[in-house]
């Protein structure tokens, strides 16, 4: 057995906190009325019921429901799958894309699903019928048990803005993006029924911004998520207090158009920019964590540039007492994220996503890292996963175990470390760096 095999067979004894995921945040049914009901503040979902549909098979919530759809879209390669009902058609349908992306890492989470919980080495029209029955015969009660806890050994996740959740399984961070950049004019009557607040002048705004994140605090919230990257670039230079009301002034007026005209409004950057240090402000006098996307964006089309960490520099330096915890290696500015968090005390890295948007990039990062980043800033996985479900979970976890073995067993082939410091770190990354960053040293 060489080094990395000695490595790896420790590492899949780890516990892991994930610390960052989309999965329902109870365990779906087939029957809606096992399902807690759950209101997604300021998302618009006050059901939130989950549910398996009519369309639940393995091609549709473990191929197509997770991130492999961008690889499929990158491929350019036209298929009919989804107008196919019959699984073996479908399958057929999908073979020319699937022989392109499967070695890819989203690929790899298919393959590792299909071969490690449902015991199918490659998915052919032949066996994907039996392997979908197989599949759906494992969605039975106690699966999240089954998949997150003893296959995945995965201690607690952290799900992203659900204030209801199974403690069991979970806990949560909270958004205020929409207090940065609120999009629809729902988002008011959302807010001043959350908050309790009437919301007619920019300080009503500030005020009811402030009152959200206590509440959600008081729900039990571990920290702050910020998506913005998705909209527009991550920097956010200081405004004046005027320039912002002004905006708000002029976004507030918008309340009154009519029901039968478009029911979105629109802010300008100094509103956004304004907010956003209101945000960090008031996040850092709480102590907490504010969790960052940064870097490759998911779906199609975007500016790639919108997610570069370094645009981020004047927050952390304004705002060093506030933790930011800054997602998926920035990739493709990995090496630039390195670089911040040997800057920034209060900046730390966060792997979640990364070992299947690039294997060879996360191992080739945190190999890296390692010699010039204080190894307690590196988190070293988030699943990162909705569409996939708990069985993508495990996929992805055991593909990080295996990239952070291979950037660890690098190091003990290079004398850098012995074995014991290796499995040291590995713990360190995997458990210890997330539990104290957000306060879960107390979990049982």
């Amino acid at each position: 057995m060489n080094i990395y095999e000695r490595l790896l067979e420790e590492f899949d004894r780890l516990e892991i906190i994930d610390t960052h995921e989309h999965l329902s945040p109870f365990e779906p049914s087939w029957d809606i009325n096992d399902v807690p009901k759950r209101d997604k503040i300021l998302f618009g979902d006050e059901n939130g019921q989950q549910i398996f549909g009519k369309d639940t098979n393995f091609i549709n919530n473990i191929v197509l429901g997770g991130y492999l759809n961008d690889t499929v879209y990158a491929s350019g390669i036209p298929s009919d799958v989804h107008n196919c009902d019959d699984l073996e058609d479908k399958w057929r349908a999908f073979l020319p894309v699937w022989n392109q992306v499967k070695y890819s890492g989203y690929g790899q989470v298919v393959s590792i699903v299909a071969r490690d919980l449902y015991g199918i080495d490659e998915i052919t029209p032949e066996n994907i019928a039996e392997l979908n029955d197989r599949y759906i015969a494992s969605l039975k009660k106690g699966y999240y048990r089954k998949y997150l806890k003893e296959l995945a050994k995965i201690k607690v996740s952290l799900i992203d803005s659900d204030l209801m959740y199974d403690p069991e399984y979970f806990r949560t961070l909270f958004r205020l993006d929409c207090f940065i950049m609120p999009v629809f004019q729902h988002h008011f009557a959302t807010i001043e029924r959350f908050t309790g607040m009437k919301i007619r002048h920019f300080t009503d705004w500030l005020d009811a911004c402030e009152a959200t994140l206590d509440k959600a605090l008081d729900m039990g919230v571990v920290g702050l998520k910020c998506g913005l990257a998705y909209k527009r670039t991550l920097y956010f230079p200081r405004v004046n207090y005027h320039e912002a009301e002004n905006s708000f002034n002029e976004m507030y007026a918008s309340r009154y158009i009519p029901c039968w005209e478009p029911q979105r409004i629109g802010t300008n950057r100094a509103f956004e920019n304004f907010m956003m240090h209101y945000v960090c402000k008031i996040a850092e006098h709480r102590n907490l964590v504010m969790q960052v996307h940064t870097g490759l964006m998911t779906n199609t089309g975007n500016h790639i540039s919108n997610g570069n960490p370094e645009n981020m520099s004047n927050l952390f330096m304004e705002y060093p007492d506030l933790r930011f915890d800054l997602f998926h290696i920035g990739y493709p500015y990995q090496q630039a994220l390195g670089a911040l968090a040997l800057m920034h005390r209060n900046v730390y890295i966060d792997m979640c996503w990364a070992h299947m948007i690039s294997p060879v990039a996360s191992i080739k990062a945190l190999s890296e890292w390692l010699e010039i980043v204080p190894h307690n800033k590196i988190l070293a996985f988030g699943g990162d996963l909705g569409g996939g479900g708990v069985q993508s979970v495990y996929a992805h976890a055991k593909l990080a175990r295996r990239n952070v073995a291979k950037a660890l067993a690098r190091k003990v082939e290079e004398g850098l470390f012995g074995l014991d410091e290796a499995i040291r770190i590995a713990k360190q990354l995997f458990y210890d760096n997330p539990a104290k960053l957000f306060g879960l040293d107390d979990l049982k």
